[in-house]
């Protein structure tokens, strides 16, 4: 698989009208309200289900789940790429990622006011969590934003809260910003007009890094990849 290059470019050209989840103007997130509601009343009635004695996993994993793919692609060591960093979550609080060693994470950059591409992955980390089950406690989201003029703190958390998986929103300056995307070999431009605040696009890398409990990068999934083989995949990291 090859490694995405390096590029933090802030280009300048007329930008289209914006699509919100928001606003509910794409036809790809009027689905993806409908699926994620379905997903929040599953996880809902697990956490009463648990509360009465029984046991969440089961009433988690109610729906019929499609089998994980018998064949997947090994781990791999991306030495060349990621790192940690430091940045600030969704509560203003300071976020290091050295402070989920133990833990692993699905990392992917993105901004709350994306039309298709962000809502569509963490909607999919939805299923990965439920196609984990027991397991899901030790992945984290995290969700770091290419645009922090307009992803303040609040618009994170509104935005994050929403899809119900505790993802961890980050942000912080350009510059932090930028950091971050380098070492990953990221890339976003700005799809706007110069001094234009509102109502613009941003194109901004797809890939979602597989970081391990070392905080090392250990898979680059595609945005074509899908829930069942992003959790087979990580399940990988849970043997080791």
């Amino acid at each position: 698989m090859a490694v995405p290059t390096t590029t933090v470019t802030a280009d300048v050209k007329p930008a289209p009208r914006l699509a919100t989840v928001a606003a509910g103007d794409s036809e790809v997130v009027v689905a993806l309200r409908s699926e994620l509601d379905g997903l929040r009343q599953e996880r809902a009635k697990a956490g009463t289900h648990s509360a009465d004695g029984g046991d969440a996993n089961t009433a988690r994993g109610s729906r019929d789940l499609a089998p994980l793919p018998a064949e997947v692609p090994p781990l791999r060591d991306f030495g060349g790429i990621g790192g940690d960093f430091s940045l600030t979550d969704q509560r203003g609080a300071p976020f290091a990622l050295q402070s989920l060693r133990g833990r692993a994470a699905m990392l992917f950059f993105g901004y709350t006011y994306c039309p298709d591409i962000c809502p569509v992955t963490l909607s999919k980390m939805g299923r990965v969590y439920q196609l984990l089950g027991e397991r899901e406690s030790e992945l984290a989201t995290l969700f770091v934003t290419v645009d922090p003029e307009r992803d303040t703190a609040e618009k994170l958390s509104e935005y994050l809260d929403y899809f119900a998986i505790d993802a961890i929103g980050l942000g912080g300056s350009k510059e932090q910003i930028d950091g971050v995307i380098g070492q990953y070999g990221g890339h976003y431009s700005l799809d706007r007009e110069e001094g234009q605040v509102a109502d613009y696009l941003v194109d901004h890398s797809t890939y979602t890094y597989l970081i391990d409990q070392q905080g090392r990068v250990r898979f680059l999934f595609r945005q074509s990849d899908g829930p069942e083989l992003m959790a087979a995949v990580t399940q990988q990291l849970f043997a080791e």
